[in-house]
């Protein structure tokens, strides 16, 4: 992932007065650094699509694991053991990978 925006804002600076001339005919209000700043983001999206996705599931397991983990130590609180054992299972197989068909 980048540092900082620099990037954008330097594009910023620099498209804000195309904006004007461009904008009188788009049916969309959408100026033209949008659009360079929708381009630019979608190359980087599809260049880094696999570390974003693997980023993205590995930070919905993690949070599914942390919520599986309080709502065991809630239920101890209120003395749901079924309950507990069940959702422990789950917690458990979190890590496991996944069946093949």
């Amino acid at each position: 992932m980048p540092d900082s925006n620099g990037f954008q804002e330097r594009v910023f600076s620099s498209c804000t007065w195309f904006d004007g001339k461009l904008s009188n005919g788009q049916k969309v209000d959408m100026t033209f650094q949008m659009r360079l700043l929708c381009y630019k983001n979608s190359a980087f999206i599809q260049n880094y699509k696999q570390c974003i996705n693997g980023a993205r599931k590995e930070w919905a397991k993690n949070r599914t694991k942390d919520l599986l983990k309080l709502t065991a130590s809630r239920c101890e609180e209120e003395d749901y053991n079924s309950d507990i054992n069940a959702m422990m299972d789950i917690y458990n197989k979190i890590d496991e990978p996944p069946a093949q068909n």
